[in-house]
Parts: C-alpha cells; sequence; structure tokens
C-alpha cells in the first residue's frame, strides 16, 4: 500500500493545475503547496469594519491564503504576510492556538498583544532585514 501512496502523492506533485486541500501532514503541504491564495476587495472592508476594534485587521493569513480589505493593502503587506505563510508551514495548525496565546500572553503582560506577538515581532523584523 505505502507504494500505492506514493503513487499518488507524486501524480498530485506533477499535476499542472490548481489543487486546494486541507492537511495536517507537513510532508504533503511543504512539497504541494506551493502558492499563497490572495482575497481583497468587495465587501470585505465594510464587513471587517463591523468586528470589534480590537478584532479588525487590514489583512490576515490562514494557512496559505491572505485576506485584505482591498488589492492595495495586500501589495503594501505581502511580504509580512508571506512570513505568516512560513510560519505556519513550520507549526502547522498549532500556529493557530499559538499565535493567539502569544497574544494572550503579551496582553496579560501588560504589552501589545499585536506588536509584541512573537510571531508578529518575526514578521516585522524579517521585513525589516531585508530593507537593509
Amino acid at each position: 500500500m505505502p507504494g500505492r501512496v506514493e503513487e499518488y502523492f507524486d501524480a498530485l506533485v506533477d499535476y499542472g493545475g490548481t489543487l486546494i486541500f486541507v492537511s495536517h501532514d507537513r510532508y504533503f503541504v511543504e512539497r504541494l503547496a506551493t502558492k499563497v491564495i490572495e482575497v481583497g476587495g468587495g465587501c470585505l472592508r465594510t464587513l471587517i469594519s463591523h468586528l470589534p476594534s480590537c478584532a479588525r485587521f487590514a489583512a490576515i493569513t490562514f494557512g496559505h491564503v491572505v485576506i485584505g480589505i482591498d488589492h492595495d493593502v495586500l501589495h503594501e503587506v505581502r511580504e509580512h504576510e508571506r512570513i505568516h505563510v512560513r510560519q505556519y508551514e513550520r507549526w502547522g495548525l498549532l500556529f493557530f492556538p499559538l499565535y493567539v496565546g502569544s497574544s494572550v500572553i503579551q496582553l496579560l503582560a501588560g504589552h501589545n498583544p499585536y506588536r509584541d506577538n512573537v510571531f508578529e515581532r518575526e514578521a516585522y523584523a524579517a521585513c525589516a532585514e531585508r530593507l537593509r
């Protein structure tokens, strides 16, 4: 059976079209997830404006999907959000609770839950490093 699984996997790797999938298998994701989907514009700005002020965002990343309020914002934050995509690839589904946990720890310590979040600090530092 393992040989057959590898055959299917190789067929997916060789497939020239678009694949949309959800997986917890890191090896699978690292070999197949080569692109990022960006979604922006439309009614997103209005929808996000109805969120509580502490939950509003200009762009947010869920795995290999980046959602932004408009295409200009997506262009501005593309590099930063790609860091979050790599963080997701590193941590898998644990990325989401770890991100929230880091924000909660910072909030309880009296710090900014966004800017002092360990994942945000990594993303901002990586972007700043590239500007040097």
